[in-house]
């Protein structure tokens, strides 16, 4: 019988990959180092009953592992003008109906973006080093052969998820599905990538349909993203917290 000891010196015999490295890796795959886009977020209840947002997404890398982000809706017009900005892990929403902004912090983090099933912390960037990773059994998703890597948040993180856990493409570490459980280990949200729609420009990956889903009350969330840019003018003021209220 092999010992578990002696199971783990197999394993790097064999050369298998560090969980760490592939969510690192899946981090950043695929991404440009700037993006503008148009996307359609599309609200759909239980009973099949929709709503519709559209939206401007503009990201930039602004290291390794970390990038700015601009969500700024477009309509409908008791939502246009609302902007979500996410640089590193901080957070800070316009609401234009107030004319102010506000940082976005604790459990608010948690909240819904917009009656949507991603939370602000969904679209906030995860810094690596807060969770430890476990590479689980391989899966596929169609005739892709993924890695299965769970993240464990440590105690102090903030977030609202026990564990999270993602589908990692074996070919580009593009990752096609994430799970979310709660603290209890239920899941409670699934994120999953259409790997037929992903555009692919140079070594840029974009997916271009996603779904968020929720397990509770069956609410999920489509999102649809044309008019890529991967040149954009991106000025000074783009990812500037106070500049929101100045117009």
């Amino acid at each position: 019988m092999t010992s578990p000891m002696m199971m783990v010196v197999l394993l790097l015999a064999a050369g298998a990959p560090d969980a760490k490295d592939i969510a690192a890796k899946a981090q950043s795959a695929g991404q440009p180092d700037a993006i503008a886009e148009k996307a359609t977020m599309t609200l759909v209840d239980k009973d099949g009953g929709k709503r519709v947002r559209t939206m401007r997404v503009v990201r930039k890398k602004t290291g390794a592992d970390a990038w700015s982000a601009r969500i700024e809706l477009l309509d409908p017009k008791d939502v246009a003008g609302t902007v979500l900005l996410s640089v590193g892990d901080e957070q800070h929403l316009y609401l234009p109906g107030l004319h102010r902004v506000r940082r976005v912090s604790g459990g608010q983090k948690s909240g819904s973006f917009q009656g949507s099933d991603f939370a602000y912390e969904d679209l906030a960037e995860r810094k690596l080093d807060d969770a430890d990773y476990t590479l689980l059994a391989d899966e596929k998703i169609g005739d892709r052969d993924c890695w299965v890597v769970q993240a464990t948040p440590h105690k102090d993180a903030d977030t609202s998820y026990g564990r999270i856990v993602s589908d990692v493409a074996k070919d580009d570490d593009v990752t096609l599905r994430v799970r979310f459980f709660d603290a209890s280990g239920a899941e409670v949200k699934r994120l999953d990538v259409d790997p037929a729609k992903i555009l692919v420009k140079g070594a840029a990956r974009i997916p271009q349909h996603v779904e968020m889903s929720s397990e509770k009350d069956g609410h999920k969330t489509l999102l649809d993203v044309t008019d890529v840019d991967l040149a954009p003018k991106i000025d000074a003021t783009t990812f500037d917290p106070a500049s929101l209220d100045k117009g």
